[in-house]
């Protein structure tokens, strides 16, 4: 089971994302930091590194019920009692699907910050969040009391999903807000360290 936000910290994704940014940069030519514009340097790496902001079409929610062969060992403790070992049981499982925007990874990345644990088996394919709710109940002709109890599930789900995003997007933001200074920063070091090799070479050479 995948649970939404339960994975690497974010802040160490930025990182990588952050040493990634400082290598793309020492591999620059020496030529081209100190002959190309900054900005121009700058705005081509914004454009690379620069991360989107998450979200979730709530509008566009799609449910469907399937039947799923569950074994005695799937089914709660006290409702094994009266089951056959190795024998298969037909039980309803409902998936949730909505239409997410941004890279699907910070969806299981876990915010810095407070942020909700949701325990429900997930998946993101195309840019396409399904939430898949197994149930032991042996018909797709659900009870209402099994969908009152799985709308229940889905409005707490929907209310929590809401605020781990807007926890993760802060810090998208913030990164975001310091990229271009962090960017400006490692080109002006480096430059400053191939101005000082051509010096020592220069210097080396004056005799």
């Amino acid at each position: 089971m995948k649970k939404l936000f339960d994975g690497n910290h974010l802040s160490s994704y930025l990182l990588d994302v952050k040493e990634k940014i400082t290598s793309q940069l020492n591999s620059y030519p020496e030529g081209e930091i100190l002959n190309l514009e900054k900005e121009k340097i700058i705005e081509s790496n914004l454009k690379v590194f620069r991360i989107k902001n998450i979200g979730i079409n709530f509008e566009s929610r799609t449910s469907k019920i399937e039947m799923i062969p569950l074994t005695k060992d799937q089914f709660p403790l006290q409702a094994r009692f009266s089951l056959e070992a190795g024998k298969k049981y037909d039980c309803a499982k409902i998936t949730y699907t909505y239409d997410i925007t941004g890279d699907g990874i910070f969806f299981y990345l876990r915010p810095s910050k407070f942020y909700y644990q949701i325990n429900f088996d997930t998946g993101i394919v195309q840019n396409k969040l399904k939430i898949n709710i197994q149930t032991t109940y042996g018909s797709e002709n659900l009870s209402d009391q099994i969908k009152n109890e799985v709308k229940g599930f889905m409005r707490r789900f929907e209310d929590e999903v809401v605020k781990n995003i807007e926890t993760i997007n802060q810090e998208i933001n913030e990164f975001n807000e310091e990229l271009p200074k962090f960017i400006n920063d490692l080109i002006d070091q480096r430059k400053s360290k191939i101005i000082s090799k051509k010096d020592a070479e220069n210097d080396l050479n004056n005799f």
